[in-house]
């Protein structure tokens, strides 16, 4: 059950991540140059100055361009329960005993 979990866990994180790469290929051509070299080199550095602030851009991008879109909900549904998922196992097991 343990497994099971763990990888539900891990399942629901890797769907946040593919519905995030999904909306930042949507608005890619709508970012700034900078913001869209940021985003487009492959194996760039986590640290590389003005990721997090490109992404976030991205994000705010995809709200302004795409108000109806269900995107940045599932993004944060996957996350949440991904969460929810990996702190409900040791309460669940520490109260069926």
């Amino acid at each position: 059950m343990r497994d099971f979990v763990g990888y539900a866990g891990v399942l629901l994180f890797g769907l946040a991540g593919v519905t995030m790469f999904l909306i930042v290929r949507e608005v890619l051509p709508l970012l700034s140059p900078e913001d869209q070299i940021t985003l487009a080199i492959y194996g760039a550095p986590r640290g590389r100055r003005g990721s997090g602030q490109a992404i976030i851009n991205a994000w705010n991008e995809h709200a302004s361009s795409f108000p109806q879109s269900k995107k940045r909900l599932m993004v944060i549904s996957f996350v949440v329960a991904g969460i929810l998922t990996f702190l409900s196992y040791p309460l669940w097991h520490t109260f069926v005993k």
